[in-house]
């Protein structure tokens, strides 16, 4: 259990990095500054990375988070790098990453 709560501590400064990212972008055009695509896009791999670590059974234990979301981080970011939809990205730093960052603190912290 230790390795799972540093895998989903892991997760959180991820999640935290992302929305302090989040924090300077204003519209959907400040996603494409170069430091703060990189920032981002890494943040969110890692992200993805660290669900894909957890086995059905510990995600069925947290089921608060809906782990189903994380298939789409995998397909916007990596399939195709170099067409993301900022749209999207813009979606998920600015509404679903502060719900992650809730749920994960209530995981580790309860």
């Amino acid at each position: 259990m230790h390795q799972i709560k540093e895998l989903l501590k892991s997760m959180l400064s991820a999640t935290i990095k992302c929305r302090s990212v989040a924090e300077r972008i204003n519209s959907i055009e400040d996603i494409n500054k170069s430091l703060v695509f990189e920032n981002l896009i890494s943040n969110l791999l890692l992200i993805k990375d660290i669900e894909a670590k957890l086995d059905n059974e510990i995600k069925e234990k947290f089921n608060l988070i809906n782990w189903e979301k994380f298939e789409k981080y995998d397909k916007i970011v990596i399939s195709d790098f170099n067409k993301l939809d900022e749209e999207i990205i813009y979606k998920i730093i600015k509404e679903e990453l502060p719900i992650l960052q809730n749920k994960l603190e209530k995981i580790i912290f309860s």
